[in-house]
């Protein structure tokens, strides 16, 4: 009996269950500037001596950043951004990816770089691997960017990269319009947050009476007579352990991070 004919004795006699379509993509949108950040990696060829930072508003679609910088360390990132937060103020929240110096999809704690965003009170959040429609618009933004400079993107040089890369964020910001935003323009939708950004990195404060342990250089606490895995990134630094409603759970910078129990 060829196959289809099997199916339609096996349906006749209600013997199937009906296929799940899959779920529809979740669309989200902030709707003020500055809510979340989207921020990633334009992809190059390996030949290239440098890396394409972006950052852009997720509600206004304003391209924050678009800068060549000469690898992908989290030191470096950082020393962007911190120079970005200098010009338009600290975010809510920063969506990311998985990989490069961001990324650490098997742990319970942030890593050295999310760590200091977290000191400035920004939350790192990640897109779910494997899954980059998450970071939709900086997908987009970077389509645009192939679109218009195309062979351009390929410099000799980070400097001669980032003369084009510069023409192209101010036309993309102020000159060009763009079809979701009901053909304004971003920069005429964006506007600087008002959470201003620190001279200097804020130290880690303990609140009075609350317990707190140092992780070491392994990024091992001790509590209770054991040790637990925190990890690496947060080295050198102190965590909370607070007594919640699932248990006692770590936190860091008055962010919720894992409950001593998952480590």
């Amino acid at each position: 009996v060829s196959l289809r004919t099997a199916n339609r004795i096996v349906e006749r006699h209600g013997r199937t269950t009906p296929r799940k379509l899959a779920s529809p993509m979740e669309r989200f949108e902030r709707e003020h500037p500055l809510e979340l950040l989207q921020m990633d990696f334009k992809g190059l060829s390996r030949e290239t001596p440098y890396s394409i930072l972006s950052v852009i508003d997720d509600a206004t679609r304003y391209g924050l950043a678009l800068q060549a910088i000469p690898d992908k360390r989290g030191s470096t990132v950082f020393d962007t951004l911190w120079g970005m937060f200098e010009e338009y103020g600290l975010p809510l929240q920063i969506l990311m990816d998985n990989g490069d110096c961001w990324g650490a999809p098997g742990s319970k704690a942030p890593t050295a770089f999310e760590a200091r965003l977290m000191l400035l009170g920004i939350q790192p959040i990640h897109g779910r691997p494997r899954h980059p429609q998450t970071q939709g618009k900086v997908e987009r933004f970077h389509r645009t960017l192939k679109c218009e400079l195309g062979d351009q993107l390929m410099q000799p040089t980070m400097a001669a990269a980032q003369h084009e890369l510069d023409w192209f964020l101010k036309r993309y910001n102020w000159v060009r319009p763009h079809d979701s935003l009901g053909g304004k323009t971003p920069g005429s939708r964006f506007a600087p947050s008002n959470r201003k950004r620190p001279a200097t990195m804020p130290e880690h404060e303990i609140p009075h009476g609350a317990q707190s342990r140092k992780v070491d250089s392994e990024g091992f606490i001790s509590f209770r007579g054991k040790e637990h895995k925190v990890g690496r990134g947060l080295t050198g630094h102190r965590v909370v352990i607070a007594d919640t409603e699932a248990g006692l759970r770590l936190q860091f910078a008055g962010f919720d991070l894992a409950l001593i129990s998952e480590l």
